[in-house]
């Protein structure tokens, strides 16, 4: 069994990297929260099989109402974060915990500077949208190259559709083909590492989320858009459970 001296060294090693960072107002209440959760999972060397890491629409996802029949799941999703604050986090709440394998659903918060602009009643040309997801993927593919260096199977999920018409529409077709290629690079070397789209499933023939899957914020999924995602996740884990890792 591990020690709680060792648990409290690797805390204090990882959050070096937290200092000076801006965050949203839920974040440090969570890392108090996951640092207690996280504790008992590392000193008592329990295994778990799945982790769901994201922002406020993994956070509000029953994981285990779902898929509790592939082991022990746990959720470490954090209400309005961005992919960059998931990076940093990621070796504690996700690594320490050696899962089998990691669900990262995240992205849709990057575009809080943009839409302040157009709120503003200024109008986003593709080539900010351009621009921001490039400072974005670089997060990704650290991400991706701390499970392939851990042994830890990665599903990227697609950032979802929301419900209203903006550049919005525009920045998560093209997040989700940019998240979907680092997936087919790093597959394409070996790694256990797939893209899974979810998008699609809860998507309407008009290009945004179904009018039936949300209480009205035309964002966060109610039960119905989750049993959408649950089932479209699961034959990505069906193929990852039981596979040896490269």
């Amino acid at each position: 069994m591990r020690t709680i001296e060792e648990f409290t060294e690797l805390i204090d090693r990882e959050k070096l990297n937290f200092y000076g960072i801006t965050v949203s107002a839920g974040w440090g209440d969570k890392r108090a929260e996951f640092d207690r959760k996280n504790s008992i999972y590392y000193v008592n060397e329990i295994p778990v099989d799945i982790c769901f890491a994201g922002d406020s629409i993994t956070e509000s996802f029953e994981v285990n109402a779902y898929f509790s029949k592939f082991g022990t799941v746990i959720n470490r999703g954090i209400g309005g974060e961005t992919i960059e604050y998931l990076a940093i986090r990621f070796p504690l709440d996700v690594v320490a915990l050696k899962p089998k394998i990691c669900i990262v659903s995240e992205g849709i918060n990057n575009t809080y500077e943009l839409y302040k602009k157009y709120s503003a009643g200024q109008k986003i040309p593709e080539e900010d949208i351009d621009n921001e997801i490039h400072k974005m993927l670089p997060y990704y593919k650290t991400i991706a190259k701390q499970c392939v260096s851990t042994g830890i199977k990665l599903i990227f999920s697609s950032v979802l559709p929301i419900g209203v018409y903006d550049f919005r529409n525009s920045f998560i077709l093209k997040l989700n083909a940019a998240i979907e290629e680092i997936c087919s690079e790093f597959s394409a070397k070996g790694a256990k590492i797939c893209y899974a789209d979810t998008y699609s499933s809860v998507v309407s023939a008009d290009k945004i989320i179904m009018d039936d899957l949300t209480f009205g914020d035309k964002l966060h999924p109610h039960v119905l858009g989750y049993n959408k995602i649950a089932k479209a996740l699961e034959p990505y884990i069906e193929k990852f459970i039981g596979e040896n890792v490269l």
